[in-house]
């Protein structure tokens, strides 16, 4: 980033206002290049798909697709956003619990990869399909499992539900209907669960999917770098991108790693903070400065929720 100084603020200050965000776009290129070639070290198929829900401001969504990342979208707003910046319908990903029945049907013939989340989704891609029995479509589906951290999340199937089985058979038995990849995400940043999510990601497709899938989303759950003063702020280990790296990547080198890597599939991460968390700064100016019962109290023309919206009880503290 440009390096700060007063003059320099004041002048931004001129055209921008009293409060503004300052987006470090070298920071947000050197994660994403950091965070994959970790992963690439060990198991060299491996890619992103940036979350846009986390921060979909077009600069950095452009700079995923210039590195030659994709898309991780799950509205149709994030879509208008990959579609403005040209991204090529191939490197989209569309996740999420909720697909607009009306936009499903274009987004498949865009050749948009889907990640059905539920029969209801499935249903309703097969009705759509029967209108092209010419044309080969192909889809992915969330896979939804215990990995041990008290929490049940609502995304994707229960692969040990009937209704896992039941999308299967139905993909299967679609005859313009594919099914390539399987799908994960969890919330955690725990790096104790990445081991186990991993391993029964690998064990799902291995049962359940013939032969071998083009994809594999890990979906997000990474932490990403840190002050040490707010490290200290949470309750467990802050890993780095090469840790979460050697809990993922050796079980995927262990599976495919003897396939010739055109056979081998692409592993997906999908982080979103991981990447952007660091890249940027709010700036405001300081109307006042006071004491009160000991303690200085700086008044300024901006807003916690600028910088916390969820109100949480962390503290950003200037670096």
């Amino acid at each position: 980033m440009i390096n700060l100084n007063l003059n320099i603020l004041k002048k931004i200050s001129e055209q921008y206002g009293d409060a503004f965000y300052l987006l470090d776009t070298e920071q947000f290129r050197n994660n994403f290049i950091e965070l994959r070639e970790e992963f690439q070290k060990i198991y060299l198929k491996t890619n992103i798909a940036y979350s846009y829900k986390t921060n979909y401001i077009p600069r950095l969504c452009k700079i995923v697709n210039e590195l030659g990342g994709y898309a991780e979208i799950v509205s149709e707003m994030e879509y208008e956003i990959a579609k403005k910046l040209e991204i090529p319908s191939q490197h989209i990903i569309f996740n999420g619990p909720y697909k607009n029945p009306e936009k499903l049907g274009f987004l498949l013939l865009k050749g948009i990869t889907i990640n059905i989340d539920s029969i209801q989704e499935l249903n309703l891609i097969k009705n759509i399909i029967a209108d092209y029995p010419e044309r080969q479509f192909s889809i992915g589906i969330r896979c939804n499992f215990n990995i041990g951290d008290g929490v049940i999340s609502r995304f994707g199937f229960d692969v040990e539900d009937k209704d896992f089985s039941k999308a299967l058979t139905l993909i299967s038995e679609t005859p313009n209907l594919r099914l390539k990849g399987m799908h994960s995400h969890f919330a955690t940043r725990d790096i104790k669960t990445w081991p186990i999510r991993t391993k029964k990601m690998l064990e799902t497709v291995q049962q359940y999917y013939d032969g071998i899938p083009e994809y594999i989303c890990q979906g997000g759950g990474i932490y990403g770098k840190m002050d040490p003063q707010l490290k200290v702020q949470f309750d467990t280990y802050i890993p780095s991108y090469r840790e979460y790296a050697e809990v993922v990547c050796p079980l995927y080198q262990k599976q495919y790693g003897e396939l010739p890597l055109e056979k081998q599939p692409t592993m997906f991460i999908e982080p979103g903070s991981a990447l952007v968390g660091d890249c940027m700064k709010l700036v405001s100016r300081v109307i006042s400065i006071k004491k009160v019962q000991s303690k200085d109290i700086a008044t300024v023309l901006a807003s916690i929720y600028n910088i916390n919206p969820t109100l949480n009880k962390k503290i950003h503290l200037l670096p």
